[in-house]
């Protein structure tokens, strides 16, 4: 019986030094506290366009992923604009091969003494005139694309939403 008793004590002795050993690990290898923060970096998101909101796709805590469609801003007006700038530059496009094509006919005839001077200066003032505005043009409707694009406000990157001030109709 004394024999067991020894093999009882040093059992419950084993098992409370073991427990001490876990307890000072978790001690020493984990903080805790009633009032921790966690760093981690924050992303401000605006819109880059003015509009009505159509769709706000997220809540606050939600998980998203890189270029997930957060909100949407009504995008007609950017629609409208855009395509007027497409018309305008094929319009431009066209007249700008007319006068190329005009110009380079007179370069060609004042070369051989033709036609005078100023016909020549008229029609590459005409095409220098029209290239810029087909050049105007082309950057104006770069920018149109741009701004419908801006119209869908994404995720720059995978996360969490932390704070969402965006409310459908503003």
């Amino acid at each position: 019986m004394d024999d067991k008793r020894k093999k009882i004590i040093s059992g419950i002795g084993a098992a409370a030094f073991l427990i001490a050993i876990y307890f000072i690990y978790e001690h020493l290898m984990y903080v805790e506290t009633e009032n921790a923060q966690v760093e981690a970096p924050t992303v401000m998101l605006a819109a880059k366009v003015n509009g009505y909101l159509t769709k706000v796709n997220v809540t606050e805590g939600q998980k998203v992923k890189k270029d997930e469609v957060l909100v949407e801003i009504d995008n007609r007006d950017f629609k409208s604009m855009h395509q007027s700038a497409e018309s305008e530059l094929l319009s431009l496009e066209a007249r700008k091969k007319d006068a190329e094509k005009s110009y380079e006919r007179l370069k060609q005839l004042h070369n051989e003494h033709v036609v005078s001077s100023q016909q020549f200066d008229t029609a590459l003032a005409n095409y220098n005139e029209i290239k810029a505005k087909y050049d105007s043009s082309f950057a104006k409707l770069t920018q149109t694309k741009l701004n419908l694009e801006n119209t869908e406000i994404k995720a720059p990157s995978d996360g969490i939403v932390a704070k969402k001030s965006a409310e459908l109709g503003q």
